[in-house]
């Protein structure tokens, strides 16, 4: 922990230093101009320039995908044309691979990752408190959907703010529409229900004699994220698993791969074979863009379209949670002034709508950046590409020590009911199992 608070102090001392010299400096404005003003010129005065020694700035990528070429377009060369002096480096890693650099004394400088990461980097006393930084440099963080900057707070004790957004991201209903005119059949359509989905690929099941796979929903867990449901009370550390909405989104999840010629294989396995154009429909998150766009380089690509996400009438106008991917300053970083600059650099609106353009949902909540979404996609032409719009990204369920118990016993219950068990059953015993490996936890003083 003594580089998180060394991470901390660098930014510290020199607020500390701009505090005793304005007090030196008397507080009477005898000037009678604007004291805000006046404030503001005085602050601009006293802090020190960035360096503009050439220095590398090593960014560490995990929990999400960016391309070499993405990379070098999203990062690289802006960063180069603003600030000649910094060069942008990317380290790829995992978990485990952060954990070892930690150890090392190695970290990177800076963190490249997903919302759901926050904690893990939290934990390993990474990221620093960006408040003071913003502060200093009139950083507009108000430009970001509030929702997003709220959600990253859920990660914080007293306000602290440990990231900022680079990209939004978002679900869809895809389908490819050869297959559904094989059938004779319509289109799914914008604001659909789940109910109305599996309803489709019930008659398509009926028509077809194999070889196509109807309706995939992705994993459980993205399935079910939708409602924004706990799996343990973070009051109680109890397991609430015994729910209505949890037996109503198992219920509906077997369902769906119970449909007679339903292979789904999991969130991976369904965008690769909907893009070798076996399967009719998918809910399937935003990076299907990109692979739809590199498949089309190699070649012809399927006849696809998009239609809204499917919702839960218990939730209506949602999709999947937030998938955001975000910036993090390290606290291991000697230049935290640089790493600052290379996330204003990248978070400016040119490069909002440059990434915008490309088919990456801008974390801005200027209206005027949907407008042009994957403008500049040849594979979006002619899509329905606004139906991403028409539905809004669910939040996510306060975090607990002990949600992976409760997500095992969880999904261990839904294999059960997809082999033949009794739902209330299936759930009643992942809720005491979940429960009893919590206890245990809590006694072994983890």
């Amino acid at each position: 922990m003594r580089l998180r608070k060394w991470g901390q102090l660098c930014f510290i001392l020199p607020v500390v230093a701009m505090i005793a010299l304005s007090g030196c400096g008397g507080g009477n404005n005898q000037s009678g101009s604007n004291p805000e003003t006046q404030s503001g010129e005085a602050d601009t005065q006293k802090i020190a320039p960035v360096s503009t020694e050439p220095v590398t700035i090593r960014m560490f990528q995990s929990s999400t995908n960016i391309t070499d070429e993405q990379f070098n377009s999203f990062f690289v060369d802006p960063v180069k044309k603003k600030y000649p002096n910094i060069t942008v480096e990317i380290v790829r890693g995992t978990n485990a691979k952060a954990t070892e650099a930690v150890a090392a004394g190695d970290f990177p400088d800076m963190i490249f990752t997903g919302i759901g990461s926050i904690k893990f980097y939290k934990d390993l006393g990474l990221p620093i408190d960006l408040n003071p930084i913003i502060k200093k440099n009139k950083f507009n963080i108000d430009e970001f959907e509030p929702r997003i900057i709220d959600q990253f707070k859920v990660y914080s004790d007293n306000g602290e703010l440990y990231a900022i957004p680079f990209l939004d991201n978002f679900s869809a209903l895809w389908y490819n529409r050869d297959i559904f005119d094989q059938y004779g059949m319509t289109y799914p359509k914008d604001g659909m229900t789940w109910d109305d989905a599996i309803e489709l690929a019930r008659q398509m099941s009926s028509k077809s004699s194999g070889g196509v796979t109807q309706l995939c929903p992705g994993s459980f867990d993205q399935f079910t994220n939708v409602m924004s449901l706990p799996v343990v009370d973070a009051k109680t550390n109890k397991a609430v698993l015994e729910t209505d909405n949890w037996k109503m989104l198992v219920d509906k999840f077997t369902t769906v791969h119970k449909i007679p010629g339903n292979t789904c294989g999991g969130a991976t396995k369904e965008s690769t074979d909907f893009v070798a154009g076996k399967v009719a429909m998918a809910g399937i998150n935003g990076a299907l863009l990109t692979q739809l766009e590199e498949a089309s380089k190699q070649g012809p690509i399927i006849n696809w379209d998009m239609a809204s996400y499917p919702q839960f009438k218990e939730a209506p106008g949602f999709r999947r949670r937030m998938d955001v991917t975000l910036l993090m300053l390290s606290s291991t970083s000697k230049h935290p002034d640089q790493v600052f600059q290379v996330m204003q650099t990248v978070s400016q609106r040119e490069e909002q709508i440059k990434r915008t353009r490309l088919g990456r949902m801008s974390a801005f909540k200027d209206p005027d950046l949907k407008k042009d979404f994957a403008a500049d996609l040849q594979v979006a032409k002619g899509k329905n590409i606004q139906s991403i719009f028409k539905t809004k990204a669910s939040a996510v369920p306060p975090y607990t020590p002990y949600n992976g118990p409760a997500n095992k016993a969880l999904n261990d219950a839904v294999n059960a009911v997809m082999g033949g068990e009794n739902v209330n059953s299936a759930l009643r015993a992942a809720n005491e199992k979940a429960n009893q490996d919590i206890e245990a936890i809590i006694q072994g003083g983890q």
